[in-house]
């Protein structure tokens, strides 16, 4: 599960000065990450062009059934998050 990398004025004072460091360097890292991957995505879109629609179709089922087989992490985050069932 991900962990939350945002830090405000109000958490700031009680999170020891290594920790906010630590979490600092990975979202840095974790946004170069990104970047990057956005990066290649594009690269390849340029290169390569739009899917077909069927492509498209089945990358969306796959989505889809990838959701539906974590369901359950979902609802268990969404409640740790918000502290009751809501789904």
């Amino acid at each position: 599960m991900a962990t939350n990398t945002h830090i405000t004025a109000s958490t700031r004072s009680s999170i020891p000065e290594q920790e906010v460091a630590t979490t600092v360097v990975a979202t840095l890292k974790s946004e170069s990450a990104l970047a990057a991957m956005l990066d290649r995505q594009r690269a390849a879109f340029l290169r390569d062009g739009p899917p077909l629609l069927t492509q498209r179709r089945s990358d969306l089922m796959k989505l889809k059934e990838a959701v539906q087989d974590r369901r359950k992490d979902f609802v268990a985050a969404i409640n740790a998050e918000f502290g009751k069932d809501h789904l």
